[in-house]
């Protein structure tokens, strides 16, 4: 059984970094954690070498080195990194924590900043900032964009083409908004909730279910708004 974490005390936060020096670590010397539990599939590693290969290493691995394991150099954060050349050394900082702090910070370092929510504003602005020459990164971008419903204009894009002339022979129509009001993220506990929930709004959810109106709309025919050149 884990042992409970100490409770927060009201001193400054302890400084698990020993000191300030940074350690060039072959993939050879580190260990991967036991308990590593992400799988990188193929599109992951792709994006992960491409930015490396543009920007090249812009970041530390964090590793310990484990009492259970004699010592070993341990992977807290970066296995996917040190999976990519067997004989790239990486900068490393060499954490003071234990087996157990370790499992805690392995489990959690990545799942805190997924909380974080981007903003449409300044996401937009740096898509259009950032170019890259790997299809990867931008595959990455591109799937970004759809998932935030953020569409940068990019300013060789808009150079190039004179919008009159790419809009002749089309046809006029009125774009309204559809992005409502408002955009709020709603947490359920569990299915419970969620079912609780799509009673009070009077509408079907499932947990596929990515979003709603609120008062319900149906979801509009794109096919039926299809532009069809006929001869």
């Amino acid at each position: 059984m884990a042992k409970a974490r100490p409770q927060p005390s009201v001193a400054p936060y302890r400084v698990r970094i020993p000191d300030s020096t940074i350690h060039m670590l072959a993939p050879g010397e580190i260990a991967d954690h036991p308990l590593q539990h992400k799988a990188h599939p193929p599109q992951q590693r792709e994006a992960m070498a491409a930015l490396c290969r543009e920007i090249g290493i812009a970041g530390v691995l964090l590793v310990y080195r484990s009492p259970g394991n004699a010592g070993q150099l341990t992977a807290i954060d970066g296995h996917l990194r040190k999976s990519l050349d067997p004989h790239q050394p990486w900068p490393c900082v060499v954490l003071d924590v234990d087996d157990d702090e370790a499992a805690y910070l392995l489990l959690t370092h990545d799942e805190i900043g997924r909380l974080a929510e981007l903003l449409r504003a300044q996401t937009a602005t740096l898509m259009q900032l950032v170019q890259s020459g790997e299809h990867a990164v931008r595959q990455l971008l591109t799937d970004l964009a759809v998932r935030e419903s953020v569409i940068p204009v990019l300013p060789q894009t808009a150079a190039a083409n004179d919008p009159a002339a790419e809009w002749g022979g089309m046809p006029e129509f009125a774009q309204e908004d559809q992005l409502g009001w408002k955009q709020l993220i709603v947490h359920f506990e569990g299915p419970e909730a969620l079912q609780a929930f799509a009673r009070l709004v009077e509408q079907s959810i499932t947990e596929q279910t990515r979003w709603i109106w609120y008062p319900y709309k149906p979801r509009r025919d794109l096919k039926a708004l299809a532009f069809v050149d006929e001869p």
